[in-house]
């Protein structure tokens, strides 16, 4: 089945286009307007064009503007032009003015139509900050239906201006997938909150490949749980038909929050985090790696302190255990220090003067979801610290005007706060969800193969790669979880910090590298190629079109390094190898499966 090429990979907007959708959007927000001048203008002409007295003016073009006729009343010559003009004018206002309130009448149906009737579009359930910010990154690449079940939130009528269709729905339920026509779709996000929400849309979009054998769709879900995460991402990456992806936004987040935040490369040595929601977690997570990355890639005699981290949350010593379950070795990198307090009651007026080891904070991060928390505990801490340290509080676009105001108070100490406005919708952009894992990993296929590589149309940067070129890197990228597991590995996050990857035994790169060689070859046939003695990309010609042993050693030396590198390119995108309790039969040990692949190629 063709690989449909992600939104990420499509040329930019043209300008033309760009200036198309500016005029539909303009012209959506305005029409009304431009109505109501259109229709007194016609009611000018008429009364300017029109003979007699002033009532009879009148009463002319009272007559002509509903209408655009004259009904009953005779005039003795030819009409002016003016009145020829408002005749012209009206029924066209009013026809166009009945036509908006059909359409304001019959909103969900006429929306609803719209979406049964599209193709190749992008169905993004859930409208939420982040589901906002990633409808509007396409709008203007390709048509959107969005799904939202929230009656009262108001982007539904502002995107329905803009030219999204927008049903009200469960998405959960499969009738109101149908309506948004899944089955025509050229993929669908969800973004529903819950990751058991998500993954009940991932259910639905999997039962609906299976009524609909020749659908294409992509399915890119996003999990929150690192658990539920490990347990999909074998799925995410060995699905071909509906293709499966999942991302995480907080940790997305996370990074762009940090990375923005600091204005000197190193991490302080003590950090205050309050909040421990996804956000949170997935900051002190982000930091603890780097602080143990740095510390492992320096001497002993130079190693870096463990940095100090004190968490504020209700729940910050569940918090805490979950970090440390989750992650091994997070004791070796910072000291977690858990301080349970409701940050709106009494005793967090008072935090910094009953905590004296919060005395040497180097830097506070505020990261709750809700912005009136973050501004109203940011003020408090403000008012706490008095300069001594600086506070970086996350906001959504919402607040953004708040934040600015806020930071531009006229105080000693308030320059010390930093708002970001940093909404986790800026980690939907379409061109970052919809690459996704898959496609972060056929990244580093091709840029391993270009570093054996002996040159040829491929041997280019991926930005200049043919969309045939991309489509077998996705394939190629989408075989190796299950060439893997054929070897006795399974996949999961990377969560073991500093291990190294694993090295692959001899017979294991033999194995998947014939396994690897067969696909690729298959995949070849079925394309129309035939072998031939030389190369001929116009006749669809291929000399490695054999059998592994057949194959000469230097072509089968590209398949093995490829396959050699997977633990490398696999940690590049967050993937960890694990050694299965079980292997699946015509393993290593067996005899391999007679396929075969050399990269993209």
């Amino acid at each position: 089945m063709p690989v449909s090429k992600p939104l990420a990979m499509r040329a930019p907007i043209s300008f033309r286009r760009r200036a198309r959708v500016a005029i539909r959007t303009w012209w959506r927000r305005y029409w009304w307007a431009v109505l109501g001048v259109t229709g007194l203008f016609a009611f000018f002409l008429a009364v300017y064009g029109a003979e007699g007295s002033t009532l009879a003016r009148l009463n002319t073009a009272i007559r002509i503007v509903p209408l655009g006729f004259t009904g009953a009343i005779t005039e003795p010559q030819e009409p002016s032009t003016a009145l020829r003009a408002a005749r012209l004018l009206a029924p066209l206002v009013f026809a166009y003015a009945a036509y908006r309130a059909v359409i304001a009448l019959f909103a969900s149906r006429v929306h609803e139509l719209r979406a049964r009737l599209a193709k190749g579009h992008v169905i993004v359930c859930g409208l939420g900050d982040q589901g906002q910010a990633l409808t509007e990154s396409l709008l203007g690449r390709t048509k959107v239906v969005a799904l939202e079940q929230d009656p009262a939130n108001l982007a539904i009528q502002r995107l329905r201006d803009e030219g999204v269709s927008v049903l009200r729905g469960d998405a959960t339920d499969p009738e109101y997938l149908d309506r948004a026509g899944l089955p025509r779709a050229r993929c669908i996000v969800a973004l529903c909150g819950p990751d058991a929400v998500n993954a009940q849309i991932a259910a639905n979009v999997l039962s609906a490949a299976n009524r609909e054998p020749q659908s294409a769709i992509n399915a890119f879900i996003h999990v929150a749980d690192p658990r539920l995460y490990s347990f999909l991402l074998h799925h995410a990456l060995s699905s071909d038909r509906p293709r499966l992806e999942f991302f995480n936004i907080y940790e997305r987040g996370a990074r762009s929050f940090l990375n923005e935040s600091r204005d000197r490369p190193d991490l302080p040595d003590s950090v205050l985090v309050l909040g421990g929601g996804q956000l949170g977690i997935a900051l002190v997570s982000l930091m603890a790696r780097e602080r143990f990355e740095a510390r492992e890639s320096r001497t002993s005699t130079t190693q870096t302190e463990k940095l100090s981290i004190q968490l504020v949350d209700r729940e910050a010593r569940a918090r805490v255990q979950l970090l440390r379950d989750r992650y091994s070795r997070l004791d070796e990198a910072c000291v977690v220090v858990p301080l349970e307090l409701d940050v709106s009651a009494p005793a967090f007026d008072h935090l910094l003067e009953r905590s004296p080891e919060l005395s040497q904070v180097d830097i506070a991060f505020v990261c709750f979801d809700d912005d009136n928390l973050t501004v109203s505990t940011t003020l408090n801490l403000l008012d706490q610290a008095r300069g001594r340290f600086p506070i970086v509080a996350r906001v959504s676009h919402r607040s953004a005007g708040l934040a600015a105001m806020l930071e531009s108070a006229d105080s000693d100490y308030a320059q010390s706060a930093v708002f970001r406005s940093l909404s986790l919708a800026q980690s939907c952009r379409g061109d970052v969800v919809m690459e996704g894992i898959r496609g972060q990993l056929a990244r580093q296929v091709h840029e391993e193969y270009r570093r054996g590589a002996p040159g040829g149309a491929y041997d280019v940067p991926w930005g200049e790669l043919t969309d045939e070129g991309r489509d077998r890197n996705l394939r190629h990228a989408a075989a190796i979880a299950s060439q893997l597991q054929h070897v006795g590995y399974e996949l999961g996050p990377l969560i073991d910090w500093g291990a190294s990857p694993v090295v692959l035994g001899t017979a294991e790169i033999e194995a998947m590298a014939e396994i690897e060689h067969g696909r690729w070859a298959e995949e070849r046939r079925r394309e129309g190629w035939s072998l031939g003695q030389q190369r001929d990309d116009d006749a669809l010609v291929h000399p490695d079109l054999v059998d592994w042993e057949a194959l000469p050693m230097e072509r089968q030396d590209i398949s093995r390094r490829l396959v050699a590198a997977r633990p490398t390119m696999l940690a590049e995108v967050a993937i960890q190898l694990y050694r299965s309790t079980t292997v699946l039969a015509g393993s290593a040990d067996s005899e391999p499966n007679r396929m075969h692949e050399n990269a993209a190629l």
